[in-house]
C-alpha cells in the first residue's frame, strides 16, 4: 500500500510505450436502482449491525473519528450527519467505483444498506426490539496465524511542522530472522489511532540499507522525515499498510514476498493531530511466515518518465479545473519475458489536486478492462485494492494509468486558514504526481 505518499522517483517502463496518446479509457458507471425495503428499519435489528460493520474501525472511543457511534444516542445525535454522508458516499470511505471491478475487503455499503439508514433516520431513528438484535458477525479479515511481530524502534511523539497539523516520519526497525523467509500475511497495529492517520510498512534488502542508515537520525531525532517519499533505491516495496478500515489478512494465491537475512522494516507514519493535541505513537505490524511459497510477489510501477525529467512534463496550469494526463505500456518484456504477469492488487497515487483516476489493461486484441476507477480522488483515503478475482497481462498487453486534477481556485489547500492561490503544477513532492502501482506474480 502506498496511501497518502509514494516513492520519490519511480521505475518507468520504456518498452513498447505511447505516453499521452488520445487512446482514452472507457469510464464506467453504476445505474441505481430503487430499492424496497420489506420492514420499517429499527436500531436494533437493521441500523446497529451496519455500523458495527461498517463504521466501527474508526466511529469508536479512541478512534481515528472524531466521535463514536456504538450507542443508540451516539447515532440519534449524529443521524443527519449519518445520512448525508451515506447517500453521498462519502462514508464509509471507498474509493473504487463497483462498476470497474470487484474487490478483496470491500468496504462499501450496499443499496439496501443506504436505504436502510435513509428511511431509519427519516422515520425519527426509532429503537425496536433489543431482542431483535441480530449475533455479531465475526470479524472480517484477520491472519491465520502470527509468526513475527515487529515494533517501531522507538515511541514517537508527532511534531508537525509550524502551522501544519500532519507530519510524515520514517523509522528502521531490524529485521530479527537469520535466514531467509516470505512474508504471506500482515497485520498492521496503530500505536495510538488518534493520531495515527495512517502507516507503510517497507521492505529494504541488505543491499538497501546503507542509503536509509544515512537518511536516519539526520536532524538529531530518532528516524527522518518522509513527507515526499522513500526514495526507490532505498526499499523493494511495501509490505502492509494501514488505513482506517482496512483488514489484516493472509496473502492471496499463495504468494509472497521473500525477505533475507540483514533486511530492514521501514515503518512509514503518517501522523495527524486534529485540536492541536499531542499523544505517542508506537505502532508495530504482526507478520505470517512460511519458508516456501508458490509464487513471489513483486510491484511494477506504472509512470511515464517524461513526467518527472523535463521541467514541464506533467504541467498543471494554474486555474485549470480538469488537466489530464495518461501513460500505457508492456511490462512483460521486463518483469516476465514471453510469459504472463498475474495481477492481484491494484493503487492510484496522487495528491491534493488529484480529482479522478482509473487503472486498467489495453489488451492486444482491443478490448479495455477496467482494473480500478476512482471518480471522487481524496488524498486522505487513497489505499491498496486487492482483486477479488486476479487478472492476466499477457505479452502484448499493456498497463494503463490515467489521471485528472481540479487546480481551480475553488480546489486549493488552506494554509494558515487562508486558502492558497492557484499556481503551475509539476512533478514533485509538494506538488502533484500520477503513478499506478500493481502488485503481480509471474506465471
Amino acid at each position: 500500500m502506498r496511501a497518502g505518499w509514494g516513492f520519490t522517483t519511480s521505475v518507468a517502463l520504456l518498452l513498447t510505450a505511447c505516453p499521452d496518446s488520445d487512446v482514452g479509457f472507457p469510464w464506467c458507471s453504476v445505474e441505481k436502482e430503487p430499492v424496497t425495503l420489506e420492514a420499517a428499519p429499527t436500531w436494533w435489528r437493521d441500523v446497529r449491525p451496519i455500523l458495527g460493520a461498517r463504521c466501527g474501525g474508526c466511529h469508536v472511543e479512541g478512534g481515528l473519528a472524531p466521535f463514536p457511534l456504538t450507542t443508540l444516542d451516539d447515532a440519534r445525535t449524529w443521524r443527519d450527519d449519518i445520512r448525508s454522508a451515506v447517500l453521498s458516499g462519502t462514508m464509509p470511505p471507498w474509493p473504487p467505483a463497483a462498476c470497474c471491478n470487484r474487490y478483496r475487503f470491500d468496504r462499501s455499503l450496499s443499496a439496501v444498506e443506504i436505504a436502510t439508514i435513509d428511511a431509519w433516520v427519516q422515520s425519527g431513528a426509532p429503537e425496536g426490539d433489543p431482542a431483535d438484535a441480530p449475533d455479531a458477525p465475526p470479524p472480517p479479515g484477520g491472519l491465520s496465524r502470527v509468526d513475527l511481530s515487529v515494533e517501531m524502534p522507538v515511541e514517537h511523539t508527532p511534531s508537525p511542522p509550524s502551522g501544519k497539523e500532519h507530519e510524515y516520519r520514517c523509522f528502521l526497525a531490524d529485521w530479527p530472522l537469520d535466514r531467509a523467509t516470505h512474508v504471506t500475511g500482515v497485520n498492521v497495529i496503530p500505536g495510538t489511532r488518534a493520531v495515527v492517520h495512517h502507516a507503510i510498512v517497507f521492505l529494504a534488502g541488505p543491499g538497501d540499507v546503507d542509503g536509509l542508515r544515512r537518511e536516519d537520525g539526520v536532524d538529531e531525532a530518532p528516524g527522518f522525515d518522509c513527507q515526499g517519499g522513500i526514495p526507490q533505491s532505498h526499499v523493494q516495496g511495501s509490505l502492509a499498510g494501514w488505513v482506517p478500515g482496512v483488514q489484516a489478512h493472509d496473502f492471496p494465491d499463495g504468494l509472497g514476498f521473500r525477505v533475507e537475512p540483514g533486511s530492514k522494516l521501514v515503518f512509514g507514519m503518517h501522523y495527524k493531530l486534529a485540536g492541536g493535541a499531542t499523544t505517542s505513537d508506537r505502532s508495530r505490524v504482526e507478520l505470517k511466515l512460511d519458508d516456501e511459497v508458490r509464487d513471489q510477489a513483486l510491484w511494477i510501477t506504472m509512470v511515464n518518465p517524461i513526467w518527472y525529467n523535463h521541467q514541464d512534463g506533467m504541467l498543471i496550469p494554474a486555474g485549470d479545473s480538469d488537466v489530464r494526463y495518461l501513460y500505457h505500456a508492456d511490462p512483460t518484456p521486463t518483469y516476465a519475458p514471453l510469459s504472463t504477469l498475474r495481477i492481484h492488487n491494484a493503487q492510484l497515487h496522487m495528491h491534493h489536486w488529484g480529482d479522478r483516476g482509473v487503472l486498467g489493461i489495453l489488451r492486444q486484441d482491443g478490448r479495455q478492462e477496467c482494473l480500478l476507477q476512482v471518480d471522487q480522488w481524496d488524498e486522505d483515503w487513497q489505499g491498496e485494492y486487492w482483486l477479488e478475482t486476479p487478472v492476466d497481462l499477457r505479452p502484448g498487453d499493456q498497463l494503463y494509468v490515467e489521471c485528472h486534477w481540479d487546480n481551480s481556485e475553488e480546489n486549493q489547500p488552506t494554509v494558515d486558514g487562508k486558502r492558497t492561490a492557484p499556481r503551475d503544477l509539476h512533478w514533485g513532492d509538494e506538488e502533484e504526481m500520477c503513478a499506478g502501482y500493481f502488485l503481480v506474480t509471474r506465471r
